[in-house]
């Protein structure tokens, strides 16, 4: 497998993920149109900065990542996206415990979170073999 080919698939792993999370969002916020109340218990209307930074990590992490795989040369630019994509993984697989250990209140939320496991998986090996392909 070639340089180009091993980027490619590092770069659809990356968009699947980030569409994933976005998918992720949507679905805690489909009870609405069932009428049912989606408000967090004791909540007052301002969001936890904690939560903006969660939300923003989400995003920008994904789109550093796709930015440095297209543009970073070298060997530190693979290492980046290789440390990104276990950061990924463990995120993943951290959310997907959490979803399980808790009861998930939405069993929905499998449906997103289980492939966008797998798909971290596939990131992680195919970052291993891009880091150790020859420039």
């Amino acid at each position: 497998m070639n340089n180009e080919s091993i980027k490619q698939r590092i770069n659809l792993h990356w968009v699947i993920i980030l569409i994933g999370l976005m998918f992720h969002i949507i679905l805690h916020l489909v009870p609405i149109f069932y009428g049912i109340n989606v408000e967090k218990n004791g909540a007052n209307g301002i969001i936890p900065i904690g939560m903006v930074f969660i939300f923003g990590l989400s995003f920008c992490i994904p789109v550093l990542a796709i930015l440095n795989t297209n543009y970073l040369k070298g060997n530190t630019g693979k290492l980046i996206n290789m440390l990104l994509s276990f950061a990924a993984l463990l995120v993943n697989t951290g959310h997907l415990h959490e979803i399980y250990s808790t009861g998930a209140k939405s069993p929905v939320q499998l449906f997103v979170l289980i492939p966008l496991f797998f798909v971290s998986i596939f990131l992680v090996r195919d970052s291993i073999k891009w880091f150790k392909t020859k420039l």
